[in-house]
This record gives C-alpha cells, sequence and structure tokens, in this order.
C-alpha cells in the first residue's frame, strides 16, 4: 500500500456497522442536540416515512442516545410506530459523536438544488400515476407548481420571450395612463425627455401643457408646443442631474422624468 492510499484512508474505518430495530420509546433524544425541528418539518417526514417507508435509520450511541435523527424520531412518534431502524456509533468517541451531530446537520446545509432538473423530475413525477401524494417529496403543492412552470422549463433563465408581430407602441408616442403621460422613446433623445424649468425652492414647476392627437391603437402622440424652451443636451450613460426620484410623490402637473438605461430598444 503506497503513501497516497494511506492518507486517504479515514481516521475511523469503523466496524460493519448493523441495524437494529429498536423501541421508539427507548431512544433518548440528546439535549445538546443545536437542531430544531418545528411542527412543519415533522409533518413533513411524516408524510415521507408513510409514503416511502423508514429507509434512513436513526444513529445512537451505546446508551441509545439519539445522535443524528431527532426528527425522524419525532416523526416516527407522530406515526404512532413502536419501532424504528437505529445503527449505533460505538466506534466514535463522546467528543467525536457530539461534533458528528454538528456536522451531520450543517453539512446538508452546504448543498443547493439544481433548479432546471429539480423542475424536470418533478414535473415528469406529477405526469405519473403515483399511489402517493407528491407533497411526500418534502415540498408542498403551490412550492411544486412554482418549480414546474414555463420559467423553470426547457428555456428557463434565457428571459420573457418578446412577443411576435408589430410592436404596440412606438418611438415618440405618448401613452394616457389616467391622468398621467408615458413617453416611449429613448431617455437620450432630446425631443423624449426635455428638461423642465424648476421654481426657486426647487421643485418642479408643472410642465406646459401639451397638445395631444389620439391615435385608433388608443395610445396618444404628442408634440410640443410653439415657443416651448429649448430642451438642454443629456450626456449617454448617466441619469441627468434634474431627473427627479421616481419614489418622490408627484404634485398635479408635475412633469416627472424616468430614464431606463438598456442595451436594447423598448419600443420601436
Amino acid at each position: 500500500m503506497n503513501a497516497d492510499s494511506e492518507r486517504k484512508k479515514p481516521k475511523h474505518a469503523g466496524p460493519q456497522m448493523a441495524v437494529r430495530w429498536l423501541p421508539v420509546e427507548a431512544l433518548e433524544p440528546d439535549p445538546r442536540n443545536a437542531r430544531l425541528h418545528p411542527p412543519g418539518q415533522v409533518s413533513r417526514i411524516a408524510d415521507s416515512i408513510a409514503a416511502f417507508g423508514f429507509n434512513v435509520p436513526v444513529l445512537i450511541d451505546g446508551e441509545s442516545r439519539i445522535v443524528a435523527g431527532h426528527g425522524r424520531a419525532l416523526a416516527a412518534r407522530r406515526l404512532g410506530l413502536a419501532e424504528i431502524p437505529t445503527i449505533a456509533l460505538d466506534h466514535l468517541s463522546e467528543a467525536e459523536r457530539r461534533a458528528f451531530m454538528i456536522a451531520d446537520n450543517r453539512l446538508a446545509e452546504l448543498a443547493s438544488w439544481d433548479e432546471n432538473r429539480l423542475g424536470v423530475e418533478l414535473e415528469a413525477l406529477k405526469c405519473l400515476d403515483l399511489d402517493f401524494a407528491l407533497s411526500a417529496t418534502g415540498f408542498e403543492i403551490g412550492e411544486i407548481d412554482l418549480k414546474i412552470e414555463p420559467p423553470h422549463g426547457p428555456g428557463r433563465g434565457r428571459g420573457p420571450r418578446r412577443r411576435r408581430g408589430p410592436p404596440v407602441a412606438r418611438a415618440g408616442e405618448t401613452w394616457a395612463l389616467g391622468p398621467h403621460r408615458l413617453v416611449c422613446g429613448d431617455a437620450h433623445d432630446e425631443v423624449t425627455a426635455p428638461s423642465t424649468p424648476r421654481s426657486g425652492d426647487g421643485r418642479r414647476r408643472p410642465a406646459k401643457p401639451r397638445a395631444f392627437t389620439r391615435r385608433e391603437s388608443g395610445s396618444t402622440r404628442s408634440r410640443a408646443p410653439a415657443g416651448a424652451p429649448a430642451p438642454r443636451k443629456r450626456s449617454r450613460g448617466r441619469l441627468h442631474e434634474d431627473s427627479t426620484d421616481p419614489g418622490a410623490p408627484t404634485s398635479p402637473g408635475e412633469l416627472k422624468h424616468i430614464f431606463v438605461e438598456s442595451s436594447r430598444p423598448l419600443c420601436r
């Protein structure tokens, strides 16, 4: 045996472990266990055991004190089981058992889901004629539906699909949204985003009225009235200094500029 294989050999090869079925009442929870098991989680573990059986033995020490599997033991009590499978960790010292109790819970937390594969698997199971509830997987029905929705399908992660056909909004149009107006265009365009004068206290004064011509599509096309002040130039790549806070309250007649930097046109 070479040195490399000797280094890879675990510290505790351990004896051959045997599964023993012990009465649930004979198992003692470890009061030092820092892992909490709320009733909702215990209920889900119980549903899984009822659907698939008790497939993961509870790990105990030489005195039948639970080292790993407190949640499964609670679920067994909930189901009224008389006996459950156990494995005794006699080869570990007291300090090692205490450290393993933490490691067994913590290491499981470091894993993550492949959302694509999870969605595919749940969708495949949902299409089968199962003799158990799909919630036995640990996911509630609402969570399962979210996992298998189109955003998690073959094209997931690519963003929303663009609607085919002619665009509804065109650059230069202004849409009437109740008392508000929404301009479709490029914020870098001086015609699309004209500046608005401010009053002495720094607040924007109501914008001069615009003339609107309603189109059959339901949108409105705007044109600046005669004598309107020439708009100031805006630099590309950043918001202009007289842009207003989009979250601030808007006064009647006030014109608020909200610019969105985008690498592709939002309207045509």
